[in-house]
């Protein structure tokens, strides 16, 4: 506790210095380093900022009200007699006594600032240039938020629930109302706050008690989504409105509306490479090496959001939208060599599609295929009632055909990234292998919070800037 207290006292210390304008280059970086690495520190340095904000406008308010009052023309019954000597700063000088003498006994009104909202949450968030607070837990006044990743939830003061997935820039207007400029966000409206109002570029959304979900791209075109309840759509150029209700959506560009009724909508990317020095004792081994293939399958009724680049995971509630997808590793190359460790690496990679806030921390599964006559399949024919070990009506595989090598977690708002999975059962799975060939199926175990969750994507053979999957062996002596 007393590290704390000394490392708050050291914060004031040099956002003073800053404020005057005497932070020197090492005093900048003995502060950042305080800030991120102290949330004791993060707060006093926003409340300090804050004080110096509200009292610096106060001072000023107050010496033009001061200046006014010495102004004052004398009137009839105040017959005025004439003082030789006296110095004309005096009355100057008596103001700035007098505001001494208010702050000191406290008669002097501090106007605070006015806020509409506060940060509730965050999840890997990472902000970008904000003049307004990020610390969890503050109020929020009027003002742009630009988050640059993860997801940022804020609670207005009237009780709607709005919650950012970065990249995304929303503007605070007041308690009743926002803006989002640009990126993604999702909305619970309580029935104290119907009416509340989420602005875009073209339209206005204008909400009638439900949860809804707003995205918004290039030129402002917007993509709006009902989750449960109404929306009400005001097209600011046509002049147009239009009422959606439960699971309905529209897409809102410059010069109307088009509705759209599909079960799953639109919402509007270099990770980091995992690098392993090759020798003889270690090797990396992707699928777009040798005879090595990747790629997923769809259930029946899914009819958009489909990639070359990426392949595609989902699961959820619906029978329709759900993807798995499957890897093919070459393992003729490792000859009779016997894998001390494996490590499969995948390169998650934003699609842009669906909400993340719609859903919780992801779980993730790897099958191994262990019945070697389904290694046969074609990347560019996978079908979902024949791809290899598919479980159809559920989320994993077919256990009679394959077993699970393991699982990990994504964070809520995290899309991208470099994920691995390893341990015994990948290694055991590997050597047992007869035919040289090792078949996987990844799929995401969690189902999303009701529909138009976000949709997960992992490079495969042709993404262009991205690892594909890849295994990274380590052999016996």
């Amino acid at each position: 506790m007393n590290q704390d207290r000394e490392e708050v006292k050291e914060v004031v210390e040099l956002a003073n210095r800053m404020l005057d304008g005497r932070l020197t280059a090492k005093d900048q970086a003995r502060l950042e380093h305080l800030v991120l690495s102290s949330q004791e520190a993060r707060v006093a340095y926003v409340e300090h900022l804050h004080l110096h904000g509200v009292l610096q406008e106060s001072t000023f308010r107050q010496v033009e009200t001061l200046s006014e009052v010495l102004k004052l023309e004398p009137t009839a019954s105040m017959p005025i007699r004439k003082r030789r000597g006296l110095p004309h700063w005096l009355p100057i000088a008596a103001a700035f006594v007098l505001m001494g003498l208010g702050w000191a006994f406290g008669r002097w009104h501090v106007p605070t600032q006015v806020t509409y909202a506060r940060l509730v949450e965050v999840k890997g968030a990472r902000w970008d240039g904000n003049r307004l607070p990020t610390v969890p837990g503050v109020s929020i006044a009027a003002g742009r938020l630009k988050l640059a990743a993860g997801l940022a939830t804020i609670e207005f003061d009237r009780g709607a629930r709005v919650t950012m997935e970065g990249p995304a820039e929303l503007e605070i207007v007041n308690a009743e109302k926002c803006f989002l400029h640009e990126g993604t966000l999702t909305a619970h409206v309580p029935p104290q706050a119907v009416g509340f109002v989420v602005d875009t570029r073209h339209a206005r959304l204008v909400d009638h008690g439900t949860d809804f979900g707003v995205s918004v791209g290039g030129e402002g075109v917007a993509q709006v989504r009902v989750f449960d309840g109404k929306v009400e759509l005001q097209h600011h150029v046509s002049g147009r409105s239009l009422e959606l209700l439960t699971r309905q959506g529209a897409q809102v560009g410059n010069g109307d509306f088009e509705r759209s009724e599909r079960e799953e909508d639109d919402t509007g990317a270099l990770s980091r490479r995992h690098q392993v020095p090759e020798g003889a004792g270690v090797m990396m081994l992707s699928t777009a090496e040798g005879g090595g293939r990747a790629g997923y399958a769809w259930s029946p009724g899914t009819d958009l959001h489909f990639s070359k680049q990426l392949l595609i995971l989902k699961y959820c509630d619906r029978p329709s939208f759900r993807r798995k997808a499957w890897l093919g590793f070459d393992l003729t190359k490792l000859g009779d060599r016997k894998v001390k460790s494996a490590n499969l690496t995948l390169m998650f990679e934003a699609t842009g599609w669906g909400y993340a806030s719609l859903l919780p921390d992801a779980v993730f599964a790897v099958y191994g295929v262990n019945d070697d006559s389904l290694d046969q399949w074609r990347s560019d024919d996978l079908q979902w009632s024949s791809a290899p070990a598919n479980d159809v009506d559920g989320a994993g595989a077919d256990l009679s055909k394959a077993v699970k090598l393991g699982s990990f977690t994504m964070p809520a708002g995290v899309l991208d990234g470099a994920f691995s999975l390893s341990g015994e059962a990948l290694r055991t799975f590997l050597n047992d292998d007869r035919n040289r060939f090792a078949t996987l199926m990844v799929v995401r175990e969690t189902s999303e919070i009701g529909g138009g969750g976000v949709v997960h994507g992992f490079a495969g053979n042709e993404h262009p800037m991205l690892r594909p999957p890849t295994l990274y062996l380590e052999f016996e002596e």
